[in-house]
């Protein structure tokens, strides 16, 4: 991997995050100053955290007994961090949601990806994420209108084509 790859890497690592921010943000673009847990920054830093994690990773690796122990070790930093602030935001708001800490997972497990693995697929995982997460209000509502029997038959559909 040459130094424009790299750059190009982490680059794409910090559009990762970068998109998901501006989801996030968006969505709580009317709390006041301080009251987000996480927004365009923190994500765009997440992603750009896991960029540089993935390129200590694959420096490091040869060097180590165990492979991955670098990622696994920021992730795990991270997603205690990430959901101490979220229970905190929860207690305070008296409301409590696990998407945050998710969403930061996978923005720095995309942003890792693209520094030692496939860009196309990191690009493509950051959009899908940015999809779900943008779409809340429509899948809640989809899910309140879903009847037991529609249910039923698309889970009896995807058995037969996927199991059998």
């Amino acid at each position: 991997m040459d130094e424009m790859d790299i750059f190009r890497r982490l680059a794409l690592a910090i559009a990762i995050g970068a998109l998901v921010g501006v989801e996030r943000h968006w969505r709580e673009r009317d709390e006041d100053e301080g009251a987000r847990t996480a927004g365009i920054r923190t994500f765009t830093l997440i992603g750009m955290l896991g960029g540089v994690a993935g390129l200590l990773e694959r420096l490091l690796a040869p060097a180590r007994a165990f492979p991955g122990l670098v990622l696994v070790g920021f992730l795990v930093t991270l997603t205690a961090v990430i959901a101490l602030f979220q229970y905190r935001e929860g207690v305070a708001e008296n409301r409590f949601s696990a998407t945050a800490v998710v969403a930061a997972m996978l923005t720095f497990a995309l942003g890792a990806l693209a520094l030692v693995g496939d860009m196309t697929l990191a690009s493509a995982g950051g959009v899908v994420l940015a999809v779900i997460l943008a779409s809340r209000e429509f899948l809640h509502q989809a899910i309140k209108r879903l009847r037991w029997a529609e249910l039923r038959s698309a889970l009896i559909l995807l058995a037969l084509a996927f199991v059998l």
